[in-house]
């Protein structure tokens, strides 16, 4: 496991897709407005914890985790109705949590 939380990040460097052996990845109540393509080399992936942070969507690389991923937490990000279904339809099989309104224009 890796917690990072509460550390005021803006950005995820590259180099995270190096720990590919990662389970449980907590990066809440930070300030990351993207997430690097490299998340999808995290193929051993089961939690990522994401609440609290400035994304609007998620890399398409995340769809690679479809297998492993069994937890996503997206609350507190303010998305688009339209790219919740886009990270619905990539991640079929996990069980991810949406703040309930959107207050942003789809």
């Amino acid at each position: 496991m890796l917690n990072l939380s509460r550390n005021r990040l803006a950005r995820l460097p590259a180099e995270i897709g190096s720990l590919t052996a990662l389970r449980s990845l907590i990066l809440n109540q930070n300030e990351i407005v993207e997430l690097p393509p490299e998340i999808g080399l995290l193929t051993n992936l089961a939690v990522l914890d994401l609440w609290g942070n400035q994304l609007t969507k998620l890399p398409k690389e995340i769809g690679k985790l479809s297998e492993t991923l069994q937890y996503l937490d997206m609350r507190v990000i303010y998305m688009s109705r339209e790219a919740q279904e886009v990270i619905e339809i990539m991640l079929p099989e996990t069980t991810i949590y949406f703040s309930q309104g959107c207050n942003c224009k789809d």
